[in-house]
C-alpha cells in the first residue's frame, strides 16, 4: 500500500521515480498511510479516554492504577501478530503522543 501511494504521489507531482516521497508529502501538505493509520487510532484513544466509544470497548485498553508517566498498561504481545492488535498498538500510539495533545478536548 505504501509504495503505491508513493508511486501516485510521484505521478501527482510529475516527480522522477527516485523522487523522495517524504519531501513531496511535505510539498502537497498530505499525509502517508502510516501516518493516516496513527492518527485514526489516535482519534480512537482520545474518544476512549472521554468514554465517547459504545461500551463493547470499556475492556479493550486497561488503565494504569499508579501515577506513572503511562496513563494505559501496554499488554504483553510475545507474537508478532499480537503485536498487530488494536490493544497493544492503540496503547503504544496513545503513549507516544505528547502531553499537549493528550489533554484536548
Amino acid at each position: 500500500m505504501k509504495t503505491i501511494q508513493n508511486e501516485i504521489i510521484r505521478l501527482i507531482t510529475f516527480s522522477t521515480y527516485r523522487s523522495n516521497a517524504s519531501e513531496l508529502y511535505a510539498q502537497l501538505k498530505i499525509l502517508n498511510h502510516d501516518d493516516i493509520h496513527k492518527l485514526q487510532i489516535a482519534k480512537l484513544m482520545h474518544l476512549f479516554k472521554h468514554g465517547c466509544l459504545p461500551s463493547v470497548f470499556n475492556n479493550l485498553f486497561t488503565r494504569q492504577d499508579k501515577k506513572t508517566s503511562q496513563e494505559y498498561i501496554v499488554p504483553r504481545k510475545r507474537l508478532a501478530t499480537g503485536q498487530k492488535s488494536l490493544a497493544y498498538i492503540g496503547v503504544k500510539v496513545w503513549e507516544s503522543l505528547g502531553q499537549n495533545l493528550k489533554v484536548q478536548p
